[in-house]
């Protein structure tokens, strides 16, 4: 053959390679189960699962990793070639697709109003086994009982302790949604691949893991090989690079991606934010793009003071931060507007204030009515509210730019109502933003994905909706530990109180002794609060159990904002009453951190310790969500510090929902991004945010089985029973028509409709071959159709046809999908 030829085929090769395959990376090497204890031998992990299945070698996978990483696991599966050591069953996670997850005996995923969780049947023999490659091992759980036990072994060496905490409180358990919070089971380990098991010696409650890599400040990518357009790519060693690439010098943060270069060096590129942000009519999402979107309905989990319950046109308040502890929704004297069906504002003085991680900020609104000349205000992270974009009412449904370019962190957005009387804005949905993802060279196989956050600055002023930069924000109402001391009151949360506590709730005891933990990845953190003279002025701060002083951290700078103090280790909260007060610690090392703030006054009636949130200094994060499910749209697993995991283990493009029994249905386009619709699984039926006291779940589907639909002979007949009815919502419909075979040559449509009228109105979504008045020629057969519908409330849903020159008949069948 001719080199002229074989460059040819060369080139056809290449080109089919490029078309039809994926970047991806070789995981053929593989580690195999022992018995033997101790720190495992290269090409070994430890199990005492009989039968264990090889699993990927996890030391050698081109995998990056910085700080904790979170992996959720939301469903299970049971195995037919592995068994516990007397026969018991062993079980996988959904979610795990390098099979480094175990739970043996009797595990089972329990479905309560929130996101599910694991739970163990059988106290004192029931196990899991997580297998990691890092240094340490937290476990996210729910544990709201003072009694739980679990216990934890390294590598088959000696079972430790309990490591869950002993009197915790049931504070957030009692809220019914999920409470994520993160316990540790070992740590400081030996950068290394490990396994941990851990035993459920009473009530285990689990959520998920968090994989720990502390060793160092730098994000570290293991060795391995990946293939990219036939190309061989080697990391031949552990490689240890700045998260922050050099050339990002404004301070505020943006997305960077981490790849392999073909000389198996390290690349990176990254989108940088702008100097300043810019609001309204100038925001400009050029060099971002669409992360998340929110339907204002999703934030609740059926209980009457959140978002999932409302209804009717009577004021109410309303608060609830979203599972990834970070993103909230706050209503002060809220309702749902007659005229839309949609959250607005009540009364002069109602507000609405969403919090969220990114860069920008867009809202679907439509005011209730038009004209007048009315006035409202809005706000980005409490600064001096300017006035709204419109005095007069416009009753179209839009997307309002809000604002981009901010340091990529948590921001807030309040929306406020001074004087009305003509009109509302009412609100579809939030759209989130971040840096737009980098474009990288053609020879790069990308590895990591995230957002560095903006250089901090720490806030200085009290308020609501003030904030830092440079910080990811966590709710008292999820994710901290609560433990109850001696006397006094114990931990509990208050009721909805917009007006005066940061996102909408504070947690609060006056016990001796009584103590809030968090862990968390970062340099520090700032603590928000309500001072008041009630409170306890001797609330001992320790991290890492000394005391948080300047001569155990050196590199350590506080101040406080808003009446509270801080002076040698101690923090005093007793003042007049300010809201939104507030206490920064910065300078930590870069590391994990756990800290505590203990009430360490005799109970009392000045003793009170209150805490509404804590934020945390953190160098990276990255939305995420589950690999190869459907994504929680409500329940995305952000944990304290994280990125997102770029390789593909498969060089053939795979489906999202490419776990056996999933359906994904996050196709459809709704104002720009890809929205979640739902994850069925037929053993366990729909899984989402569901409930019985709102008008329905994400996720829920409605068939309406064949119906006849008639058209008349131009004109519109429709048929005089509902096909479905649609509760309070955004829902997707899909289904099918098949036309009658007769006269061929007519035009027809066919439509959905809102009512049983016969006319054109009510129309959801048309199709067929001609519109009214002009006749062409139909295609016999099946005809598909897809269609979005908002109902306001219970809406039935009829067929109505037409023929152009007579009379036929058509079956229509389908199904709808809740969206929010």
């Amino acid at each position: 053959m001719s080199s002229g030829l074989q460059t040819a085929h060369s080139s056809v090769i290449g080109d089919a390679l490029t078309a039809g395959t994926q970047p991806f990376v070789d995981q053929s090497a593989k580690l195999t189960a022992t018995l033997t204890t101790g720190t495992p031998a290269t090409g070994y992990f430890h199990s005492s699962i009989i039968g264990r299945a090889q699993i990927p070698n996890i030391a050698a996978d081109l995998r990056a990793s910085l700080g904790i990483e979170r992996v959720i696991i939301p469903q299970i599966t049971q195995l037919t070639t592995e068994f516990g050591a007397n026969g018991e069953p062993v079980y996988s996670a959904a979610n795990d697709d390098r099979g480094l997850v175990r739970f043996v005996g009797n595990w089972s995923v329990l479905l309560p109003s929130s996101a599910p969780y694991l739970f163990s049947g059988t106290n004192g023999t029931d196990y899991c086994e997580v297998t990691f490659y890092g240094t340490g091992l937290n476990i996210v759980s729910g544990n709201d009982d003072g009694s739980r036990d679990a216990r934890a072994t390294v590598n088959g060496g000696t079972e430790g302790a309990n490591f869950m905490p002993a009197s915790i409180s049931t504070v957030p358990g009692a809220r019914s949604y999920t409470e994520n919070k993160p316990i540790n089971v070992a740590t400081g380990l030996t950068l290394g691949v490990h396994t941990v098991k851990i035993r459920n010696v009473n009530w285990l409650r689990i959520y998920g893991f968090e994989i720990l890599n502390t060793t160092s400040a730098s994000l570290t990518i293991n060795p391995g090989v990946g293939y990219l357009n036939g190309q061989k790519y080697v990391n031949s060693a552990l490689d240890s690079v700045a998260y922050k690439p050099a050339g990002m010098t404004l301070g505020k943060g943006g997305r960077v991606v981490q790849y392999l270069k073909e000389d198996g060096t390290i690349g990176s590129a990254y989108t940088e934010v702008p100097s300043s942000p810019s609001t309204l009519t100038n925001a400009n999402h050029t060099n971002e793009e669409v992360v998340r979107t929110f339907n204002w309905r999703e934030f609740g989990a059926g209980r009457a003071d959140d978002f999932s319950t409302m209804s009717g046109t009577t004021a109410t308040d309303r608060a609830f931060t979203l599972d990834d502890g970070t993103a909230m929704l706050v209503g002060y004297q809220v309702n749902i507007a007659s005229a839309t069906g949609q959250i607005s504002l009540a009364s002069n003085g109602s507000f609405i204030t969403v919090t969220f991680v990114g860069t920008g900020l867009d809202l679907v609104v439509q005011d209730g009515a038009s004209g007048g000349n009315d006035s409202y205000t809005y706000s980005v992270d409490g600064a001096t509210p300017a006035a709204w974009t419109n005095t007069a009412g416009n009753t179209t449904k839009r997307a309002q730019k809000i604002v981009s370019g901010l340091p990529y962190g948590t921001h807030t957005f309040k929306l406020a109502r001074v004087t009305a009387a003509t009109w509302s804005p009412t609100i579809h949905q939030f759209i989130i933003y971040q840096s737009k993802k980098p474009t990288l060279p053609a020879a790069a196989l990308e590895v990591a994905d995230y957002n560095v956050l903006g250089d901090y600055v720490a806030n200085t002023v009290a308020g609501l909706d003030t904030i830092g930069t440079g910080l990811l924000r966590k709710s008292c109402s999820r994710e901290l530990i609560y433990v109850n001391g001696t006397g006094g009151d114990a931990w509990a949360i208050t009721n909805v109180t917009p007006a005066t506590m940061i996102g909408g709730l504070q947690a609060y005891t006056s016990g001796l002794n009584s103590y809030a933990q968090y862990t968390f990845f970062g340099t520090g953190f700032d603590a928000r609060f309500t001072t008041s003279t009630n409170r306890s002025s001797n609330i001992a701060v320790t991290v890492d159990t000394l005391a948080l002083t300047v001569a155990n951290f050196s590199g350590l700078v506080t101040s406080v904002y808003g009446g509270a103090a801080f002076s040698a280790g101690v923090l005093n909260q007793n003042s007049s009453v300010q809201n939104g007060a507030g206490f920064s610690a910065k300078g930590l090392p870069l590391g994990w951190h756990t800290v505590k703030f203990n009430q360490a006054t005799t109970a009392g009636a000045s003793t009170y310790l209150a805490l509404e949130t804590l934020d945390i200094i953190t160098p990276i994060h990255a939305t995420k969500t589950i690999p190869g499910l459907t994504p929680y749209q409500a329940n995305v697993p952000v944990g304290s510090c994280s990125l997102t995991d770029s390789r593909k283990t498969t060089s053939v493009p795979l489906a999202s929902a490419n776990a056996p029994g999933l359906i994904d249905f996050n196709a459809q386009d709704i104002y720009g991004p890809k929205k979640f619709m739902g994850m069925l699984n037929p053993s366990v039926g729909v899984v989402g945010k569901t409930s019985a006291a709102a008008p329905g779940h994400i996720g829920e589907i409605l068939t309406f089985t064949t119906r006849t639909v008639s058209g008349g002979s131009g004109s519109w007949v429709a048929n005089t029973s509902a096909l479905t009815t649609l509760t309070q919502g955004n829902w997707l419909i899909f289904g099918i028509a098949e036309w009658d075979p007769t006269n061929a040559a007519n035009g027809r449509l066919v439509r959905l409709s809102t009512n049983g009228t016969n006319d054109s109105s009510g129309e959801i979504v048309t199709f067929g071959n001609a519109a009214a008045g002009n006749a062409a020629a139909s295609t016999n057969g099946i005809h598909h159709f897809t269609g979005h519908y908002e109902a306001a409330y219970s809406t039935p849903i009829y067929g109505k046809a037409y023929g152009e020159d007579a009379a036929f008949t058509c079956a229509v069948y389908g199904f709808a999908i809740r969206c929010s």
